[in-house]
């Protein structure tokens, strides 16, 4: 028995596959050099995870099928974009949020269908907080790598106790003699309000975001590639054209 067809006989994850299989078409990728499940877009209604054995197949499964079932009820990836932070921090910072903004309309999802809080990311507590630890390792240098690394600190749910978390936080927060405390707290807020809001259209949040981390600020991101710039996507600031950045 394959370890798909395992998880999908846990009643929790069989009642979300049969919501999420109603509106894309999902296949499978065996990737046993991988510690950790993934998933991504591979077409406008189809799907890919990618899985391991190493982690629960029940919680992992769980939680790649709710990336879709947010996706299902209205959230559109981002994809890259153009931006005057640079190409590094800005693709990199982009691709944290579009995961962790999914993640924070996920949770309260996983917690409903019957999983402990700290299964949500199918690893133990040393493995997280190492990684956590690691990429933390050294100060950050700008409020866009201060920012992502921010968003791993208050990511909902996972094996962390609240305690290491919360030093982990205050760790970041007093970081270059509280630099970037101001911005990075009121990225938290506006996070949490998107985590409590109805809604599931991620560029209003996507707009304050940027704009605390540069203001003003010359980005555009793309909800599918480079290609459909300026019209598959949106403006952050004022409007631009290519010869208009550095």
């Amino acid at each position: 028995m394959s370890i798909i067809t395992q998880a999908l006989k846990d009643p929790r994850v069989h009642s979300l596959n049969e919501e999420v299989a109603g509106r894309f078409n999902i296949e499978y990728r065996h990737d046993p050099k991988s510690s950790h499940w993934g998933s991504e877009q591979t077409g406008p209604s189809s799907r890919l995870i990618s899985y391991n054995s190493r982690c629960p197949a029940q919680s992992s499964l769980a939680h790649e099928l709710l990336h879709f079932w947010v996706q299902g009820k209205g959230y559109r990836r981002v994809h890259g974009g153009y931006s005057s932070l640079g190409d590094g921090p800005f693709i990199r910072l982009l691709a944290a949020l579009d995961n962790e903004l999914q993640h924070h309309k996920m949770f309260p999802q996983f917690l409903k269908l019957g999983f402990d809080k700290r299964e949500f990311y199918g690893d133990d507590a040393k493995e997280f907080e190492f990684a956590m630890r690691r990429a933390l390792q050294e100060p950050p240098e700008s409020i866009a790598q201060a920012a992502r690394d921010f968003l791993l600190v208050i990511a909902p749910g996972g094996p962390l106790p609240g305690q290491t978390r919360s030093a982990l936080r205050n760790r970041l927060l007093r970081g270059k003699k509280g630099r970037f405390r101001g911005k990075l707290t009121r990225i938290e807020s506006i996070i949490a309000e998107w985590a409590q809001s109805p809604g599931f259209d991620a560029e209003d949040t996507l707009r304050k975001i940027f704009l605390e981390i540069e203001d003003p600020t010359k980005t555009w991101i793309a909800y599918s590639d480079l290609m459909s710039f300026p019209k598959g996507g949106f403006f952050i600031g004022e409007e631009f054209s290519l010869d208009d950045l550095p």
